[in-house]
């Protein structure tokens, strides 16, 4: 992977031995403190040297902002509301691991203008969170869904800005200890008997099987961008990232139909807003759709504005060829 990709990991690989480490310590009451954290201490100690080094090198680490990120700018209540929502959409992960509606980007999560339902089942969530991290401290295990909850926590951006493209990265951590939270309550009911062996077996055996299949879907970034858009139509940064594929393979009137659906978003942006024409794009041809954008997609200014705007937009980046597109259409 890029090197920019390889600080996340490392530093969780660090963490999970550092949890076996602990694990250690309470398998054996023998040891002294000493003894049984020193693995963590030096792992501690080399991610804290390495961060360091890392922000002497790229000082706006921390500080870098992409364009799209909702956060940017959001109060305290806007963001714990946008944590609740994450927190809900990040959860339908375990049901369908496939997914690929998640993330601080790719998501179709943004700044809350109101209370809404994702926030309700967010806050069940977090209840139901600190109700397990409770039982494992009296039970003397230790707390993963508490470990999940405050990388989770971090990701939201409440403790400090995060960037974006850092915490899409950081996402993969709540995961492990949520995995290693499930881990023993999988065992027990694996020991209860063959017919509970059977569900796990079919059960994970499916998701296996489902898991395989996307992986083969997913062959290059073409397929991955289309299934991202059909997965989150309501997503502005899959929407332009797909556009730029399309563009980049010379699918031209593709791509303007997708640059069209940013421009639309970002009159909503940071505040939620929805696909307005996903019928449209699943049943009519692209050159039809980017002649009746305008209709489609439910512009407030004329047609011919509209059109005079989006050109000067498309070329502002170089996608000359789709502003030439557009340009051809004007009455």
């Amino acid at each position: 992977p890029p090197r920019s990709t390889l600080f996340p990991y490392t530093t969780l690989f660090r963490s999970i031995i550092a949890v076996f480490a602990e694990f250690r310590r309470r398998a054996n009451a023998r040891l002294s403190f000493y003894d049984a954290h020193i693995p963590s201490l030096v792992m501690a100690t080399i991610l804290t040297l390495y961060f360091v080094f890392r922000l002497r090198l790229q000082p706006q680490m921390l500080s870098h902002t992409e364009p799209d990120d909702v956060l940017v700018g959001a109060n305290v209540w806007e963001r714990i509301g946008y944590g609740l929502e994450l927190l809900f959409q990040y959860s339908k992960l375990v049901v369908t691991p496939v997914g690929l509606c998640s993330g601080r980007r790719f998501a179709e999560v943004f700044r809350p203008s109101h209370l809404s339902l994702a926030m309700a089942v967010g806050t069940a969530l977090l209840g139901l969170c600190g109700y397990v991290s409770w039982r494992d401290y009296r039970q003397r295990r230790f707390p993963f869904v508490l470990a999940a909850f405050l990388s989770w926590l971090l990701i939201t951006g409440l403790v400090f800005a995060m960037p974006e493209s850092m915490a899409d990265r950081f996402l993969l951590v709540p995961s492990i200890f949520l995995c290693m939270a499930i881990g023993p309550s999988l065992l027990t009911l694996w020991n209860k008997g063959a017919s509970w062996r059977a569900v796990m077996i079919v059960v994970l055996g499916t998701q296996v099987i489902l898991s395989g299949r996307q992986a083969r879907t997913w062959h290059d970034e073409g397929t991955l961008f289309s299934e991202a858009v059909r997965a989150c139509p309501n997503s502005v940064h899959d929407h332009f990232r797909y556009a730029e594929y399309l563009s980049e393979q010379g699918q031209t009137a593709e791509a303007v139909w997708h640059y069209g659906l940013v421009t639309r978003a970002k009159h909503a942006f940071p505040y939620a807003w929805l696909h307005p024409a996903q019928e449209a794009e699943r049943t009519l041809p692209a050159d039809v759709r980017v002649r009746e954008m305008h209709r489609l997609l439910g512009f407030a200014v004329d047609e011919s504005r509209w059109r005079i705007r989006f050109e000067s937009y498309l070329r502002s980046f170089g996608r000359q060829r789709e502003a030439d597109l557009i340009a051809s259409m004007r009455p």
